[in-house]
Formats: structure tokens, C-alpha cells, sequence
């Protein structure tokens, strides 16, 4: 179970102030917004801020999933998206950009984030194209959803 946490500290962990695409993560009295799963022991360990997270009954990682994919040497460009699945609700869905003269298969990429996250993350879907800009440079990931929801879902409910 998740919610929003708010807290505030002589510090901010720098993690927090990574994230550009992330919404204000400050109020106006200073207060730090971010996002919180609930665990029974009580502890509250804290994840980055959402700006556009994948949803499913047991996770909201795109930015984890950015990470893996980053780490393989020929990525240039990648960003998660969640693809519509009957079964499941969403199924991770990358698009990525390889650098110049890198060849790449999506199920080197798969087993890449296979070997990286648990099984149920990976991406079932690797889409190899140019990510689509702004013109400030940030990944416009409303036209990859569209194009995530356009491929239909991935598994069939019985």
C-alpha cells in the first residue's frame, strides 16, 4: 500500500532533487512531498516522487526501470511506459534508443532487466525507435503511453 509522505529536515536526501521530470516536491513552508509504501514493522523507507509511474497491483517503477536500461552500454535514450494488459493491468513497455552504430536485440534488453529486477518487472516489451522531445529536451512519455495503449494488451484475459 502506498501514500503521499511529507516530512521535514535540516537535509533532503539527493536522490529526492535528481528527478527533473518530477512534480514540485517542495510546499511553500518547505515541507518535502514524496512517496511512501507502508510496510507492517512500521518502517517508512522512501521512494522517489511520481511523475509518471507504472501502476499495477504491486508496483510503481518506471524510474527503476530507467535505471536498469541506462546501465546496458549501448542505450543511449530510454524511457518505461506501461502497456494496457487484461491480466494484469499494466505490463512495462520500453522504448529505447541505442547509440550510434550499438546493435541491441529486445530480448538482450529483456534479459538485461530480467537480470536486474525481479521477473514480474522486466519489460515484456522493447520498442527500439527515437524517444519524442520537447523543446527543452525532456521525453514527451504521453505520446509512448499512447503508443503503448495503441499495441493492445500483451496477454488475452481468458
Amino acid at each position: 500500500m502506498e501514500g503521499s509522505m511529507r516530512c521535514s529536515a535540516n537535509y533532503v536526501p539527493l536522490p529526492h532533487l535528481a528527478f527533473s521530470s518530477a512534480p514540485p516536491l517542495f510546499t511553500l513552508t518547505g515541507w518535502l512531498s514524496s512517496v511512501a509504501p507502508s510496510h507492517i514493522l512500521g518502517a517508512k523507507p522512501v521512494n522517489a516522487a511520481s511523475a509518471s509511474p507504472l501502476r499495477s497491483p504491486t508496483w510503481d517503477l518506471s524510474r527503476r526501470h530507467q535505471a536498469v536500461l541506462f546501465g546496458h552500454p549501448a542505450v543511449l535514450e530510454a524511457a518505461v511506459v506501461g502497456r494496457p494488459d487484461q491480466q494484469l493491468g499494466e505490463t512495462p513497455c520500453a522504448f529505447v534508443k541505442l547509440k550510434e552504430g550499438a546493435s541491441v536485440t529486445a530480448d538482450d534488453i529483456i534479459e538485461l532487466c530480467c537480470s536486474r529486477l525481479p521477473h514480474y518487472m522486466a519489460p515484456k516489451t522493447v520498442v527500439f525507435e527515437d524517444l519524442p522531445k520537447t523543446s527543452t529536451g525532456k521525453t514527451q512519455k504521453y505520446i509512448l503511453r499512447e503508443k503503448a495503449k495503441a499495441m493492445g494488451s500483451l496477454f488475452k484475459k481468458d
